[in-house]
C-alpha cells in the first residue's frame, strides 16, 4: 500500500510539474495574434472569433412557443415500416407557408428514402424552420434513410435559399489587407448597411500574388487556366462616401488587377436547426468495406444533411449512424 501511495504520489509531483510549465507556454503564432490584435496589425492567424450563431454573442433561441406541425398529422407514421418522404416535406412546406416553425417528429422510426432517385430529397427552402424530434437516444426518434441517393452534393436533407441569383453591383477600387475591415469601392449606391455581400472574383494574377515567392506547378492547370477562386461573403457594417466597413474581417488580402473583385449581394435564410434526432443511414448494410474514393457508392451513397446560404442555424443534440457523409455547411 505504502509502495502505490508513493507512485500516486510521484505521478501528481510529475503531472504537477509538467502541466505547470505546458500551461505557462504560449505559442509564438498566438502571441503574435494578440500583438497584432492589439495594435491593429495584420495577424498571421485569421480571426474567426466572428463565426457562430449571431456571431456568438446571443444564445440560439428559445422556440417552446413557435407553432408546431406534427409529421403525423401530415401521414407520417412511426414503426410502420413505410417511407415518410413526403409526409415530411408537406409538413416543411406548411411550416414554411405560415412563416415558420416546429416541423415535429414523435419518438419511433421514420423511413426516408423510398427509390435511388437523385433529386427526390427534402427540401427547406425558408427561415424559420427547425427540425425536431424526441431524443437522439434508443428511445427517440430515427430518421432512417433506407435506399441510396448516389450523387456528388445532394443530401436526404437539404437546406438552400432559392432566390441566390447574384448580380454585380459594383467592384472594389484599391487594395485591402487581409484581417482588416474596410473595403473601397467603385459605388455604393445599390450598398446597405447590414447586408449581406459576396466579394468574387477569377484571377490567375491573384493566383501568383497569393502563392509568392512558390511557383505554382503546371500541373496545378485550373488555378493556370481559371486562377484563384475568391468567394468571401460579409456583412455591411458602416458606409462612408465610397468606402464599405465590413462586420467580419478579410481573410484574403485584396489586389487590384486586371480581373475584376466583384460586388454581389448575397440572399441567404435564417434560424434553420435539427434537434434531438439519431439520423440513421443504411452503410452498415452495404456489402463491402469502406475505402474512401473507391468510387461514388463508397464517397456518395448515403449523406444526410446539406446546407447551404443558411445564416444563424444549429444542429444539436443530433447523432449520425451509418453515413457515407453526415453534414455538409
Amino acid at each position: 500500500m505504502i509502495i502505490k501511495n508513493n507512485k500516486l504520489l510521484l505521478s501528481a509531483l510529475i503531472c504537477s510539474f509538467f502541466c505547470g510549465q505546458a500551461s505557462a507556454i504560449e505559442s509564438k503564432l498566438w502571441q503574435q495574434f494578440k500583438y497584432a490584435k492589439s495594435v491593429n496589425k495584420e495577424a498571421a492567424l485569421p480571426d474567426f472569433s466572428y463565426a457562430g450563431y449571431q456571431y456568438s454573442e446571443a444564445p440560439i433561441p428559445d422556440t417552446s412557443s413557435w407553432t408546431v406541425f406534427d409529421v403525423t398529422k401530415y401521414g407520417a407514421i412511426p414503426n410502420d415500416k413505410k417511407y415518410d418522404d413526403v409526409a415530411i416535406q408537406s409538413a416543411i412546406n406548411a411550416a414554411q407557408k405560415a412563416g415558420g416553425g416546429i416541423v415535429l417528429f414523435p419518438a419511433g422510426r421514420f423511413m426516408v428514402s423510398p427509390n435511388e432517385t437523385v433529386g427526390e430529397n427534402i427540401f427547406i427552402t425558408t427561415s424559420n424552420i427547425v427540425i425536431k424530434g424526441q431524443g437522439s437516444g434508443d428511445t427517440g426518434t430515427e430518421i432512417f434513410m433506407d435506399k441510396m441517393k448516389v450523387d456528388n452534393g445532394r443530401y436526404i436533407f437539404e437546406v438552400k435559399a432559392l432566390a441566390n441569383k447574384r448580380k454585380t453591383v459594383t467592384t472594389v477600387i484599391t487594395d485591402a489587407l487581409r484581417e482588416t475591415f474596410k473595403i473601397e469601392v467603385k459605388s455604393t449606391k445599390k450598398l446597405s448597411v447590414g447586408q449581406r455581400i459576396v466579394l468574387k472574383t477569377d484571377s490567375v494574377e491573384m493566383a501568383k500574388d497569393y502563392f509568392a515567392p512558390l511557383v505554382l506547378d503546371k500541373k496545378w492547370t485550373r488555378i493556370h487556366e481559371k486562377g484563384f477562386r475568391l468567394q468571401e461573403i460579409h456583412t455591411i457594417d458602416k458606409i462612408e462616401g465610397n468606402t464599405v466597413y465590413l462586420r467580419e474581417p478579410l481573410h484574403i488580402s485584396l489586389k487590384v488587377n486586371k480581373d475584376p473583385i466583384k460586388v454581389q449581394p448575397h440572399t441567404m435564410i435564417n434560424h434553420v436547426g435539427f434537434e434531438d434526432i439519431l439520423f440513421k443511414g443504411n452503410w452498415n448494410n452495404y456489402p463491402e468495406d469502406f475505402e474512401h474514393h473507391k468510387n461514388k457508392t463508397h464517397d456518395y451513397a448515403w449523406n444526410a444533411i446539406r446546407i447551404d446560404n443558411l445564416e444563424n442555424g444549429w444542429i444539436r443534440n443530433v447523432q449520425f449512424k451509418d453515413w457515407n457523409q453526415g453534414v455538409f455547411i
